[in-house]
């Protein structure tokens, strides 16, 4: 049953084109609520089980707020796509987590070369491109050779869903100088 309603929520997620890694969470938090809610049917488990569910995320602390956020979200989409029910019917007086307003962590100039500093390799190169040419984790993991102008000094950052260019960032010069010397050692062995 499990297994079922599992495979009812993916095909939901992927003709909605949800991301892939909103699929995974989602599906990771319904196992979880699964799994909580034992032997119980879940699609009139009422909102006893959902809120019992909420509160057991709220008291475990390896549970950031914004996860919990997440896990009413996935709550909501599933009893609304899989069983065809609003959860409002469910948890009327449940309210998302509140946000905290946490200042970014910027680093210093300083501290950012003491990190650098202490890496070698492709955790550099990822790491000095994240913090030169300002791009994400994911933007900087997913970069194209076909990406990166060194004539121009410019990187075409595209969308990781659809694969359409987003923008235009710089290449710094020191950068380029190590990601030319990574894309020969990648292309000799390969």
């Amino acid at each position: 049953m499990e297994n079922y309603l599992l495979d009812l929520l993916k095909n939901a997620i992927r003709e909605r084109d949800l991301s892939r890694k909103t699929e995974n969470a989602y599906v990771n938090h319904i196992r979880q609520f699964i799994e909580f809610s034992g032997e119980h049917d879940l699609e009139n488990a009422g909102g006893g089980n959902i809120k019992a569910f909420l509160r057991h995320l709220e008291k475990n602390a390896h549970f950031a707020i914004a996860t919990q956020r997440q896990a009413v979200c996935a709550l909501q989409f599933f009893y609304r796509e899989v069983f065809g029910r609003e959860m409002s019917d469910y948890i009327k007086d449940i309210k998302r987590p509140p946000t905290t307003e946490k200042p970014p962590v910027i680093l210093t100039p300083e501290e950012v070369r003491a990190v650098l500093s202490h890496l070698r390799g492709l955790p550099y190169l990822i790491a000095a491109l994240m913090y030169g040419a300002g791009l994400r984790l994911n933007e900087a993991l997913s970069l194209r050779t076909s990406d990166v102008d060194f004539q121009r000094r410019e990187i075409t950052v595209r969308d990781n869903r659809t694969g359409a260019k987003d923008h235009t960032t710089i290449l710094p010069g020191l950068i380029a100088k190590h990601l030319q010397k990574h894309l020969i050692e990648v292309k000799f062995l390969h």
